[in-house]
């Protein structure tokens, strides 16, 4: 690795020979209250409320929550989302988390199911990380879905969204 201007990492003709540096970004967001989610047949949004990091201005929270890319290039993305019953787990309760770019792609997908019920100290957790190459501009959402006739809870402390490139 190269050192330059204090960057651990150095762009193409970067170091001792000159040229331009990049340096590492990251976004990071949390969730500060737990989100009930009933059955539902649609990917929905999930909106980490509390901005951890972002000194690009890259997350927009609420509804409509999103991740926007600063610039072109190469992203990691990553999530994870707990799940926990409101009440107790059924056997063959499903829980669905999924990376969208620009709402219409959906890009990765992961899926828990329940094997067994009435478990209520059970927590099931989706883990999604992924590289890929953004336009700026591109967003990303992270979505999920409950497949089941109980309400699940997405556990606040246990969730959370980062994102890392370098400009």
């Amino acid at each position: 690795m190269s050192q330059n201007s204090g960057n651990w990492w150095s762009g193409a003709g970067g170091g001792a020979g000159g040229g331009s540096s990049k340096s590492l970004q990251i976004a990071t967001a949390l969730m500060s209250t737990t989100p009930t989610v009933n059955g539902a047949t649609t990917l929905l949004p999930v909106n980490f409320d509390s901005v951890d990091s972002d000194t690009n201005s890259t997350i927009t929270t609420g509804v409509g929550w999103k991740f926007t890319a600063p610039v072109t290039g190469s992203y990691i993305i990553a999530a994870c989302i707990t799940w926990q019953p409101q009440s107790a787990w059924t056997a063959g309760d499903e829980a669905i988390m999924s990376f969208t770019k620009n709402v219409g792609q959906t890009i990765v997908t992961a899926t828990h199911w329940v094997n067994v019920g009435d478990s209520t100290d059970l927590r099931m957790t989706n883990v999604l990380t992924y590289a890929l190459s953004l336009t700026a501009g591109d967003y990303i959402q992270v979505r999920a879905r409950n497949i089941s006739s109980d309400v699940m809870q997405i556990a606040a402390a246990y969730s959370s969204f980062m994102a890392s490139w370098t400009a």
